[in-house]
């Protein structure tokens, strides 16, 4: 089942027989009109076990039944054209029985189950990150791709932002934090340094491999990288051709107090296992102000060495032994009645691992209390 470019609002199919399939072949009578008069584009689509989902620009569809018996509804669909829909067939990320996709107001989710008879129920992942999802270059989204990375569980988003044609940075969606509930554990941002600069990445592709899931990365160039390999992450091929990119973690701000008096954040206790020299950067954000003075923090694992120096993001450094695990307290001294504190490592090959952290807060007139966090274990940033 396939859509041509030439003929947007057509769906056709190769040949069946009964008993088996002829993939190589096209009939030109296997066809089926989808929208014709609604002045969208289809643009592509995933399939499930009992049906398909077909994306448009601003339009969802549902087909089931074996061809030519074909059943078709629309999902989310309006002739004013201000329905949703997707960037292109490369940004659709199947999560089981779930797609993850980017849309102009941010990233949605739909089910294979979803009611079309009771309507589309909107399920919006980035409200979180509004902001940030408004940097995108909303002239080049169709250069966006995505995966799913079921061994990291993360969707990931590589779109263009800014004045960037190509894709230089990938939003990172992690899922499945707490096992009972399925809670997402919310955004991460990564980007991608060669030399000093922005580097296009213009496919990524999830492999299945006997270890678990491997994503490669294919460049502007005519590189091609490979993820995910903890502190040596950024190498592949000849010494010197990595390709860093920054960890940056940003929570959704939470209200600290019940009454809507702004309350005073005191400290962030952060418990961290070091595996590589890194150094993190912590922003305080309130209602406020949404960036506050920042604080370095430097995280040195035993037996390594430091060098008080921008060199020091160009390490490797490997081979080091056990991981030390260290207690940071940070002051913060911050006022607002919805707190957050955002943590960056922009260290070209560092790798670490936040345990846990302890949010410290005091309303007016009352004691110290505090909010606990535990990430998903292990989940190391890279």
């Amino acid at each position: 089942l396939g859509v041509v470019e030439s003929t947007p609002n057509v769906i056709r199919w190769s040949d069946v027989i009964v008993g088996r399939l002829k993939p190589e072949a096209w009939p030109e009578e296997n066809l089926e009109f989808v929208g014709l008069d609604m002045g969208d584009e289809l643009l592509g689509g995933l399939a499930f076990t009992d049906s398909v989902l077909l994306f448009g620009r601003r339009s969802i569809w549902r087909i089931r039944g074996v061809p030519p018996q074909l059943e078709i509804q629309p999902v989310q669909f309006d002739k004013q054209r201000t329905a949703i829909g997707a960037f292109s067939q490369h940004s659709l990320a199947q999560v089981d029985d779930l797609v993850v996709f980017p849309f102009l107001d941010g990233a949605y989710t739909v089910g294979r189950y979803v009611d079309v008879q009771g309507g589309f129920e909107t399920a919006r992942l980035s409200r979180a990150i509004d902001d940030l999802w408004a940097e995108r270059n909303q002239v080049n989204v169709r250069r966006s791709h995505a995966g799913y990375s079921r061994t990291a569980k993360q969707s990931r988003m590589w779109m263009p932002s800014g004045s960037t044609t190509e894709p230089t940075r990938c939003l990172v969606y992690q899922m499945d934090v707490e096992s009972e509930t399925d809670a997402p554990g919310g955004w991460t941002l990564w980007e991608t340094i060669l030399s000093g600069a922005s580097l296009a990445i213009t496919a990524s592709v999830v492999v299945e491999t006997t270890t678990g899931d491997e994503v490669y990365v294919g460049t502007l160039a005519g590189g091609v990288l490979i993820m995910d390999r903890g502190a040596e992450d950024s190498w592949y091929g000849a010494a010197g051709t990595g390709v860093p990119y920054p960890y940056i973690w940003e929570p959704v701000p939470i209200a600290l107090s019940e009454a809507e008096d702004a309350t005073r954040l005191r400290f962030i206790d952060l418990t961290v296992k070091v595996i590589t020299p890194a150094r993190l950067t912590l922003t305080p954000m309130t209602d406020v102000a949404r960036s506050w003075n920042s604080v370095d923090v430097g995280l040195v694992p035993a037996g390594a060495f430091v060098l008080d120096d921008p060199v020091l993001g160009q390490l490797d450094v490997s081979g080091l032994g056990e991981p030390t695990t260290e207690l940071i307290r940070v002051s913060l001294l911050t006022m607002g009645t919805h707190h957050a504190v955002r943590i960056e490592e922009r260290a070209a090959r560092t790798q670490f691992q936040i345990e846990s952290w302890v949010l410290r807060w005091q309303p007016r007139g009352a004691k110290v209390r505090a909010v606990v966090w535990t990430p998903p274990q292990p989940e190391y940033a890279r």
